[in-house]
């Protein structure tokens, strides 16, 4: 089974503060939760897109309550929109989920995840 590295980028744009940047190794097959980082407010709109081409992965608006997630083929059945918090929930992890994930949270916190 290959494990599968997954360095976390996070940049914050709030008062240009930059986070840490944490790697962690994840087995193919398994599941990965990617967090928001935020306290998410009952106004806010959470949306993640994946790759180079920021391609739709999943978005969250917590005021109408409205969630929608990709039904691109390499996340079909595998994605999980946590609706409390916005975390985005990989499942079956394989190589064609390394990249770039980005959240953008109502346009206050932008936060990069990346596969590599």
């Amino acid at each position: 089974m290959k494990t599968i590295s997954l360095l976390f980028i996070i940049s914050l744009l709030i008062n240009d503060v930059f986070g840490d940047t944490d790697e962690v190794s994840v087995m193919e097959g398994d599941s990965v939760t990617l967090h928001t980082d935020t306290e998410i407010q009952k106004i806010d709109v959470i949306e993640w897109r994946f790759g180079d081409k920021q391609d739709f992965a999943a978005r969250l608006d917590k005021e109408s309550d409205e969630m929608r997630l990709s039904q691109d083929k390499r996340f079909k059945n595998r994605l999980m929109l946590n609706n409390k918090t916005g975390d985005l929930t990989i499942t079956n992890i394989t190589t064609e989920h390394a990249g770039l994930f980005k959240v953008d949270v109502a346009g206050r916190i932008t936060t990069t995840k990346t596969f590599s």
